[in-house]
């Protein structure tokens, strides 16, 4: 700080002709309080930043924390300015996105007109489509079914002939007969 004081030529005061006092009226000296003036905080340095929130997507944060610093021998009188804890957005990029399976389509049609046959159905990975690094879907594209429209029209066939039967007569002319059946 600064000290100072102030005298007046009037000890005796000139007259009659007399000088005025030589010098200065004003006596002006640094000097030191017995206490220390009160001292604003000074801020220390910023901390490292801490992990972020989140690993990806637009909505992770992370921090980071600095002191306000008074010297220990002097009566504080102000906090630092400012904030002691900064929150900044981190991994400001888009999530993998797995792929998900549409909807079966409906079953296509039996690939045959009559008899036993097969139909399909599909689907496919659009629901969502796999983005940024994101699983594509497991599983089948397409599903394979048993069909029948209609039994076919079948021709009659043959059995073989059976053995022939005991003749009709023991002697002279008769007859033997024999059999098949239209179920082949």
């Amino acid at each position: 700080g600064v000290r100072s004081r102030i005298r007046q030529c009037n000890s005796p005061r000139p007259q009659y002709g007399g000088q005025n006092c030589t010098g200065t009226a004003v006596d002006i000296a640094d000097c030191e309080s017995l206490t220390s003036c009160p001292q604003d905080g000074q801020w220390g340095s910023w901390s490292e930043w801490t992990s972020c929130t989140y690993k990806c997507g637009f909505e992770g944060t992370r921090r980071r924390t600095r002191r306000c610093i008074y010297k220990d021998t002097v009566p504080r009188r102000r906090a630092c300015p400012g904030v002691s804890e900064y929150i900044g957005q981190c991994n400001r990029r888009q999530c993998p996105l797995d792929g998900g399976w549409s909807a079966w389509s409906e079953w296509g049609s039996c690939n045959k007109a009559c008899g036993p046959g097969s139909k399909s159905r599909w689907r496919s990975c659009t629901n969502p489509v796999p983005s940024t690094g994101g699983q594509n879907c497991t599983g089948a594209y397409t599903e394979k079914t048993n069909c029948l429209v209609v039994d076919c029209p079948t021709d009659g066939g043959w059995s073989v002939w059976s053995t022939w039967l005991a003749c009709t007569a023991t002697c002279g002319g008769g007859s033997q007969t024999r059999s098949r059946a239209c179920n082949n």
